[in-house]
């Protein structure tokens, strides 16, 4: 969890450092399909996110799946939506903040999950529409546990 609070106050500061964006948000692409890994537990990662209009909104969804277990029982699987925020950008690499809920299903069991991080994508002259960058979340995904997440994804984007 402190590592979550700290990449979110370096995040803030860096937000205020950098100029927001004035209104055109035309270089933000319309859409971005992501696939990458979760570190906390081992989990695949799938994301659609939907740009908003002409906004710096994007409605968001993800699916984490794990391919671990833990103590030889199976961690719970997750299905979010929500909404993400690109709070500044600079140059080809751009600073969101999401939020979103959904559902942790498990071994015969269905609950809330809810999850807030941010992140940074970056991409390259040489791959104009792959957009890859590290996410870090703060997940509830049971009725007693609030998980750092760190996430990897590479997104392609249309």
């Amino acid at each position: 969890m402190k590592l979550v609070i700290a990449f979110l106050a370096i995040c803030v500061s860096a937000c205020a450092q950098v100029v927001p964006p004035s209104g055109d948000f035309s270089h933000l692409p319309a859409y971005l399909v992501g696939i990458g890994g979760a570190a906390n537990p081992g989990a695949a990662v799938v994301t659609l996110a939907v740009r908003i209009g002409s906004t710096n909104f994007y409605s968001r969804t993800a699916l984490d799946t794990p391919f671990a277990q833990q103590n030889g029982q199976r961690i719970v699987s997750t299905a979010r939506t929500g909404i993400a925020y690109v709070a500044a950008h600079s140059g080809s690499c751009f600073l969101f903040f999401l939020g979103d809920a959904g559902a942790s299903l498990g071994s015969g069991f269905a609950l809330g999950a809810f999850s807030a991080g941010g992140g940074v994508f970056c991409n390259s002259a040489r791959f104009p529409h792959v957009y890859a960058g590290p996410i870090l979340r703060a997940e509830k995904i049971n009725a007693s546990q609030v998980a750092p997440t760190a996430e990897f994804l590479v997104n392609w984007s249309f």
